[in-house]
């Protein structure tokens, strides 16, 4: 294997873990959303009890 054939391979390495890396924080801002969208729904629901009062 030649010098610059261990380099591009080097380089394929590195890129498929930041493609890995970039699916991690995909699915991290993903469950962000979720996570928000359901603080939201609590705080409504919240709201509705605290004004029944």
């Amino acid at each position: 294997m030649t010098k610059k054939e261990k380099i591009q391979l080097k380089f394929m390495n590195i890129n498929m873990f930041i493609e890995d890396i970039i699916e991690y924080i995909n699915e991290l801002i993903s469950e962000n959303e979720k996570l928000k969208n359901e603080i939201s729904k609590l705080k409504q629901e919240f709201q509705k009890k605290t004004n029944e009062k």
